[in-house]
């Protein structure tokens, strides 16, 4: 049987062996086939986007190939650069293609990057993040722009994290401070207090500072907590872990529940396996 278009091959898809899907290939494909081809099909990916490059790509192909085919991106990047490439296609080439990234850097910063394009950079070229991080800072940026230079750049963040607490601070903004920068934590801890945190900002304390896991762990206990909230206490805050495990008990914990705590609680690892593999009422029964 002989497939003539990708709509008759998508249909027979699951039943093709690969000398099907070759044929096909030889077939004069449209640019669609074979950007369908290479997002689909990875042992004759390369071989379609050897196809697509020589059909006089647009962009959008460009990307494609850029994105899946890592033995192509230099040639596909060259094309995408003599296509009078915008901010984002430069931004694309700086994250894939290494050997075109300080071209394509110069070229969008010739253009004028806009704050996301920095945060973009800052995320996916580790090798520009301090450049594209101080160029950020120039450029009168939000403070959720801002958080990405306190997530991705080490030595910028008490800097960063100053303008943020400049910038009327929300909870969010004032988690990531917490976290990142150490120098301003209990500054932003306590302005956080007096704002009043929510459970998600207590939860994510918990998760990741440690040295105010246990203040965070205690202000969530004086609230009412969804199993997944007391999971959380249970998993990271050993000296609040009996205490909240207890009313984990009270609040018929689900499966799900009992094997995160199987998994990474081992002091609790043999009750929790009991309440899993014995029927529900007797175990709950001995357990309190």
């Amino acid at each position: 049987m002989t497939y003539k278009s990708i709509e008759d091959l998508k249909k027979a898809e699951r039943f093709l062996n690969e000398q099907k899907w070759k044929e096909f290939l030889e077939n004069n494909p449209t640019d669609e086939d074979l950007r369908y081809v290479i997002e689909r099909k990875k042992s004759l990916r390369e071989k379609a986007a050897r196809k697509l490059l020589k059909q006089n790509p647009n962009k959008e192909n460009l990307y494609i190939v850029i994105e899946y085919v890592k033995h192509l991106r230099t040639e596909a990047g060259k094309k995408l650069l003599e296509q009078d490439p915008n901010n984002d296609d430069l931004c694309c080439i700086v994250e894939y293609v290494e050997c075109l990234r300080e071209k394509a850097w110069k070229k969008l910063l010739e253009k004028g990057p806009t704050n996301e394009n920095l945060c973009y950079v800052i995320e996916n070229a580790n090798t520009l993040r301090k450049e594209a991080a101080q160029k950020l800072l120039e450029q009168n940026p939000k403070n959720e722009e801002l958080c990405c230079v306190l997530e991705y750049v080490k030595c910028l963040r008490e800097k960063a994290g100053q303008k943020i607490w400049e910038q009327d601070p929300n909870n969010d903004d004032l988690c990531c401070i917490v976290e990142y920068v150490e120098c301003l934590r209990e500054k932003a801890w306590k302005k956080l207090l007096e704002k009043g945190p929510t459970i998600n900002d207590l939860c994510f304390i918990v998760e990741y500072v440690n040295p105010l896991k246990e203040e965070a762990g205690k202000k969530l206990l004086e609230k009412e907590l969804k199993n997944s909230h007391l999971c959380c206490i249970i998993e990271n805050v050993e000296t609040l872990r009996q205490e909240a495990w207890q009313r984990l008990l009270k609040q018929n914990p689900t499966k799900h529940d009992l094997s995160l705590i199987v998994q990474y609680v081992d002091s609790l690892k043999e009750e929790a396996e009991k309440l899993i593999n014995f029927p529900k009422e007797e175990s709950m029964k001995k357990m309190l």
